[in-house]
């Protein structure tokens, strides 16, 4: 992430996607859901607040790493799945674009 502010639409868009990824594991999928609950800003979203949305997620994926790692032997999601998704920032990449002052 750079800077100190990031688009709230692209913290749903990445919040939502975690959810889905997710699927079937109740304590991460709750922890998605008060975020989203919880998501401040009307269109930007202060990076100090996603960057500790992501804490909290990777501590319930630590958590609930026993229910993950059977999943993962049945072929579905895997703790390393959710960090991966947790970690790529790669959508946060493009700088939000200058507001022009009525005066321009």
């Amino acid at each position: 992430m750079s800077g100190e502010l990031s688009n709230r639409l692209q913290v749903i868009d990445a919040l939502l996607d975690l959810r889905l990824e997710a699927a079937g594991q109740d304590a991460v999928v709750d922890e998605v859901d008060r975020l989203l609950h919880d998501l401040p800003g009307m269109s930007i979203v202060p990076n100090a607040w996603w960057l500790a949305a992501l804490d909290d997620l990777e501590k319930v994926v630590r958590r609930s790493s026993s229910p993950l790692a059977a999943n993962e032997a049945r072929g579905e999601m895997s703790a390393a799945s959710v960090w991966e998704a947790l970690t790529n920032t790669e959508w946060n990449t493009t700088p939000l674009p200058r507001r022009r002052r009525p005066d321009q």
